[in-house]
């Protein structure tokens, strides 16, 4: 594998990105599962929103989907074409 890595790209350099902190990232995750829930428990939000939320949360893209697996959310996709969305739910939750 390679990997081109340009200084000033990114706020973290490779060696952080390849070491991770086994106690850090099982936080990290417990976290994110409890932020997740949280936030579809009043029922489905659009799956974008989710990202956007967890970016200011600051919760990697990386965990959220760890635990968006981890919870069994499920994702469920409307219209076709340009204007079509997907939205994140809860297991048994209505679509």
């Amino acid at each position: 594998m390679h990997l081109d890595w340009d200084a000033g790209q990114f706020d973290c350099d490779p060696d952080q990105v390849l070491t991770v902190d086994p106690l850090e990232d099982a936080g990290a995750l417990t976290d994110a599962c409890e932020w997740l829930t949280g936030i579809l428990a009043d029922g489905r939000v659009l799956s974008i929103e989710v990202q956007r939320l967890a970016r200011r949360e600051q919760i990697s893209l990386t965990t959220l989907r760890r635990a968006k697996t981890k919870l069994g959310v499920t994702a469920t996709h409307e219209g076709m074409g340009t204007g079509s969305v997907w939205f994140w739910s809860l297991p048994g939750e209505a679509t």
